[in-house]
This record gives C-alpha cells, sequence and structure tokens, in this order.
C-alpha cells in the first residue's frame, strides 16, 4: 500500500525487499501530505514484520519435527509454509486411497465437459481448499523458473515416457532400440558415406 501511495504521487521506490521499504521511501523527497498518510503505516510496520517473523519461525519449526512435513519439504519448489499447508490440509492421507483422489480434493484436475462419446477437459475445477492449490501453484511456477527447471522438467519427462512406453506399448521400445543400433552411427564408419 505504501508503494502504491508514493507511486500516486509519481515517485518510484527503489527495488528492494519488504524490510527496506520504509527506508527506501524516507529516502524520497515527499510532501507533507503524502508524509501524514504513510505516518500510520510505517507506525504498524515494524511491530507487524516482528510477528510475522515469530509465526515463520513456528511454521519453520513445525516442519522440522514433523516427519510428513519434513519429507515434504524435500520436493521441488515446497518450503515449510507449503509443507505446513498440506499436513493441516490433509490430515490424515489414509481417506485418499489414490493420487486422482486427492487431485480431486484439492481441486486440481480438469473439468470435464463430455457428451456421448466426444470428452472436452477444461480448467483445473477449483473445488477444495484454495489456499492449498495457490500454495501448489507457487511451488510449481518456482520449479519453472529456476535455473534448474529445465534439469527437473526433463527428468519427469523422461520419467513419464520410460512410465508409458513400457506400460502402454511395450513393443515401442525394442522397435526405438532397434532404430537405433542400425543407425550409420552405430554401424561403424564404413557405413558412413553410402547411399541407402
Amino acid at each position: 500500500l505504501a508503494k502504491a501511495l508514493v507511486r500516486r504521487d509519481g515517485l518510484r521506490v527503489p527495488t528492494s525487499a519488504s524490510a527496506w521499504v520504509p527506508t527506501r521511501i524516507a529516502e524520497l523527497d515527499l510532501s507533507p501530505t503524502l508524509t501524514t498518510e504513510l505516518a500510520p503505516l510505517f507506525a504498524v510496520f515494524a511491530p507487524l514484520n516482528a510477528q510475522i517473523a515469530v509465526a515463520d519461525a513456528r511454521i519453520a519449526a513445525f516442519a522440522k519435527e514433523d516427519p510428513i512435513a519434513t519429507r515434504l519439504t524435500t520436493a521441488p519448489g515446497v518450503g515449510p509454509v507449503t509443507a505446513s499447508a498440506f499436513v493441516a490440509t490433509i490430515d490424515d492421507i489414509t481417506r485418499c486411497r489414490t493420487a486422482h483422489e486427492l487431485e480431486a480434493y484439492l481441486g486440481v484436475i480438469p473439468s470435464e465437459r463430455s457428451s456421448g462419446e466426444k470428452r472436452q477437459l477444461g480448467h483445473i475445477t477449483t473445488s477444495g481448499n484454495g489456499r492449498m492449490r495457490w500454495l501448489l501453484v507457487d511451488a510449481a511456477w518456482s520449479i519453472l523458473r529456476s535455473k534448474s527447471a529445465e534439469t527437473v522438467a526433463s527428468s519427469i519427462s523422461n520419467r513419464l515416457y520410460r512410465h508409458i512406453s513400457r506400460s502402454v506399448c511395450p513393443w515401442n521400445v525394442k522397435f526405438s532400440q532397434k532404430l537405433a543400433d542400425d543407425s550409420p552411427s552405430r554401424r561403424g564408419s564404413s557405413s558412413r558415406g553410402r547411399m541407402p
């Protein structure tokens, strides 16, 4: 809110962590009216940050003590807040017999508008706990934005491809291995340059 009030007067607050916002705003040439509007905000800023720090410490302690939350924090993009929220939201994981039931409970499955033989999938259903869904989407975005996103995404896609190719069409693996063995680079240098 403080940054918005400053921008309204045509000033720009330099990018910084939220703890530094009051300092950065104080360095600007503010009008008396704007200074009066910002005074109540800055009065509650320090105590509010102190309370947030205490809450963050409690959540981090819970995530270290709880075995399920500790395991969840090993997933890429999942921190103590997301892990704690997941444990609090799901409570007893045995309620969901399959991963699909858990996905449906959280509302991260596609909606379906089907009729007859035509199947149409839409956006996610957004049923269930919206805060938990938001945290999961945020964790996914943090993976995609990270420098190791390509590594994570490629390992997931490789695992998925191997799983699909083995379970759905095992002949496909043998066929692709045969193609790889018959490629010119595998046959040796004597076959290079020959026309098929």
